[in-house]
């Protein structure tokens, strides 16, 4: 994981997959889950992850990148009166 803006390396931030290998036939298709995990909350900017699908039968490697955006957010203040917050499955909440 890296910063766009000045390629700092992120070595402490957790990466994880639900897979990492698939026997697959003809124009088959596999779905992972990643799962990206920081100490503390990252800066705003442009965040790469890059990836790498590798086709061992025929020799071929298939390079992408995942790119986080993390917007500006002004500082935020929340405290709740409650120790429990309801919330609904069909419209929209609001508090």
């Amino acid at each position: 994981m890296h910063r766009l803006s000045d390629g700092f390396q992120f070595s402490d931030w957790f990466v994880g997959s639900s897979g990492s290998n698939f026997s697959l036939a003809g124009k088959d298709s596999a779905v992972i889950n990643i799962t990206l995990v920081h100490p503390s909350p990252p800066d705003p900017g442009t965040y790469i992850l890059p990836l790498l699908g590798i086709d061992v039968d025929n020799a071929l490697s298939y390079p992408f990148d995942l790119v986080f955006e993390v917007p500006e957010l002004p500082d935020l203040s929340f405290s709740l009166f409650s120790s429990t917050v309801l919330v609904s499955p069909i419209s929209l909440t609001t508090f």
